[in-house]
């Protein structure tokens, strides 16, 4: 028997979700795995879909917690976690059936990293990924500076090592942004990556989505941001101000091209993204 995954699940009102997420880590042709659904306080039919799983299989384990948000539901999810590997899963997403298999035997350097490539998912139709991943990508500099700009990796394409995940904990203010965070942690130690360009996790888009919101995205982004500035060195903490300031004027300049041309509602739209600039 190969080592134990244990896939943590938050989950907050999934009930349209839920079932096809669940159904995604059942049907994995790797079998030693365990399923940890944090219940995050609620309110619709989640629980009762989560409660049906645990009775059919018992590798599947419900936890009930105060609802405090993605981190603090990730939080407790690694907190319990018993496995080797980490896989986080949110509610409304999907694994590849031979996720975790092909993950763990192409880790043959027993890598503490295992990056996989994605698409997304939109009203039942298979959209191609919004970036391409690379593995020259996978370093703390290029995370910290181009991060959202020429790429962004969902959390649910990594397998991570638990002893490498060690004692970090999301930050529970932190709703949107907290990916990046965690990435920039794992690529300031130099953790070892094993990447498969293959599609194996499906990163499902709805309405309901707090990535369907761009002006709440961008309030919850900039505590995210604030964190990451405050935790730099005085020089990349230049790299990270000269990245968002570069990009901010470019955005400028495009408004000023638009405002000649007229475009009303281009110029509005242009207008609200550099007022979130640095929110993002």
């Amino acid at each position: 028997m190969g080592p134990k995954v244990s896939i943590i699940i938050p989950c907050f009102n999934q009930e349209q979700f839920l079932e096809d997420t669940l159904k995604s880590v059942f049907n994995q042709t790797y079998d030693n795995w365990e399923c940890l659904i944090i219940d995050d306080e609620s309110t619709d039919s989640s629980t009762n879909i989560a409660e049906r799983w645990c009775k059919q299989d018992s590798r599947y384990k419900l936890f009930q917690k105060k609802n405090g948000g993605i981190s603090s539901a990730r939080n407790y999810g690694l907190n319990h976690a018993t496995g080797d590997y980490i896989q986080f899963l949110d509610g409304d997403d999907l694994l590849c059936n031979n996720k975790l298999d092909t993950s763990l035997t192409h880790a043959k350097n027993n890598e503490e990293v295992i990056i996989t490539s994605f698409n997304h998912i939109k009203n039942g139709k298979k959209l191609p990924p919004f970036c391409n991943l690379r593995k020259d990508y996978f370093t703390y500099e290029n995370i910290l500076l181009k991060w959202d700009a020429d790429f962004s990796i969902p959390i649910h394409c990594g397998l991570f090592k638990k002893s490498t995940v060690g004692d970090f904990r999301f930050d529970d203010k932190i709703i949107a942004g907290e990916d990046w965070i965690f990435w920039l942690f794992l690529y300031e130690k130099r953790s070892s990556t094993c990447f498969i360009n293959e599609e194996l996790v499906v990163y499902r888009l709805h309405d309901k989505s707090i990535t369907h919101n761009d002006d709440r995205m961008a309030e919850k982004k900039q505590i995210a941001h604030l964190k990451i500035y405050n935790s730099l060195s005085n020089d990349n903490k230049t790299l990270f101000f000269e990245r968002f300031s570069v990009e901010v004027l470019n955005l400028r300049a495009r408004l000023n091209n638009i405002h000649q041309q007229n475009e009303k509602k281009k110029e509005r739209k242009l207008s609200r993204r550099i007022k979130r600039f640095f929110l993002r």
